[in-house]
């Protein structure tokens, strides 16, 4: 049996934010810190996106983008992200350069081993590995455990799943300096479809099919979403360079419930993606901040979050996409296209008024918000 002060079961994103807090607030000064990680050398296996002002991590960045678009089958609209800008990272430099700097840390060792079961006695937590048993007096879990928020039926589980092309065109077809935020003029099919384009230059982007739905579609579907696209578009030779796949879930499922004093779940585990857009890596420096900023040697000084009307919403946009997934379109072309975007992403961050939340309410279609408040309510 093996013994440390904090163990990290996962070494992903939310792990390495936490940790990376902890230790700029010197809350990792004289102790044992494990983590454990299945594979040692992810590389490159996710794209993070955001927006702000600054980056976080300004050397990290790969591209940044001015303008953006949205388009429907009818209209389009391109607009000035100005005063914020649009990041891209990729996974692999960011992990090198935190790993990096936990690693100076005295009293942090990476441990390459698979998770087979975490136990809290109530004093402590037990985390049994392939290469023997660890006891840590605090974990922090970003092992997400889906039968959870899939059981129950009082908050929609929506996945927001895709497929992504990298790929290099034998002629310019992309506006360097926009991104296509999303583009609903792709068959819809009953559900919220649309094509997200993140242009690197003239001749290189990433062209992903994403969907927010209840089901999963065979991969085959996502490829041939993106060949019809790039077709439609007149681009007929390119090459993949590189391709990326993922799922992640948009749900206002209260994980919070499942800490204790022990172990802390952090990461999607934990709640942190965004609920109403799966954004992860913007909202992770923030959870990831604030919960360093209220650690102690007994845990979190609050393990509840605070009431926010922001979860409200959140809630009553996955109701509409659970019960009308085919109104996803309308609904978010009529906040971009017909309005000002940049309210948008402010009151996506959580910093509208009031009053400003009404006016991009007033926005919407209405009858489907509605009916999905009767359904919250009732």
């Amino acid at each position: 049996m093996n013994r440390c002060d904090y163990l990290f079961a996962g070494t992903g994103l939310a792990a390495l934010l936490t940790a990376s807090a902890l230790a700029d607030a010197q809350k990792l000064t004289g102790k044992k810190v494990v983590f454990i990680e299945a594979e040692s050398h992810k590389g490159n296996d996710r794209t993070w996106c955001f927006w702000d002002a600054q980056p976080t991590f300004p050397e990290l960045i790969v591209k940044k983008w001015d303008f953006a678009q949205v388009n429907d089958a009818a209209s389009h609209r391109r607009f000035s992200m100005a005063p914020l800008h649009y990041f891209l990272m990729r996974s692999g430099s960011f992990y090198e350069t935190l790993r990096q700097k936990l690693t100076a840390v005295p009293g942090v060792q990476f441990i390459t081993a698979h998770i087979q079961a975490v136990n809290d006695t109530g004093t402590e937590v037990e985390v049994q590995t392939s290469d023997g048993l660890w006891v840590a007096n605090k974990v922090f879990s970003s092992l997400y455990t889906p039968p959870e928020p899939i059981a129950q039926k009082r908050f929609p589980l929506i996945h927001q799943h895709f497929v992504g092309w990298f790929i290099e065109t034998d002629e310019a077809a992309f506006d360097p300096n926009t991104v296509g935020f999303m583009d609903f003029s792709v068959p819809q099919q009953g559900n919220t479809r649309f094509m997200y384009v993140l242009p690197f230059s003239e001749k290189k982007a990433l062209v992903e099919y994403t969907l927010f739905s209840c089901e999963l579609l065979p991969k085959a579907a996502y490829e041939t979403a993106i060949k019809d696209y790039l077709k439609q578009k007149g681009i007929d030779k390119y090459r993949i360079e590189e391709t990326e796949q993922g799922n992640i879930p948009m749900t206002c499922y209260p994980f919070h419930q499942r800490n204790t004093d022990n172990l802390i779940y952090i990461g999607t585990a934990g709640g942190w993606t965004k609920a109403s857009t799966g954004f992860t890596f913007k909202n992770s420096v923030r959870k990831a901040q604030d919960l360093a900023h209220d650690w102690t040697e007994q845990g979190p000084k609050h393990r509840k979050p605070k009431w926010s009307r922001f979860v409200f919403y959140d809630r009553l946009l996955l109701e509409v996409l659970a019960h009308e997934n085919h109104r996803g379109a309308d609904l978010f072309t009529s906040l971009f296209i017909k309005g000002n975007p940049n309210l948008v992403f402010r009151f996506l961050d959580e910093e509208t008024t009031l009053l400003e939340e009404i006016q991009l309410i007033l926005r919407c279609p209405k009858m489907p918000f509605l009916r999905a408040l009767g359904r919250v309510l009732f």
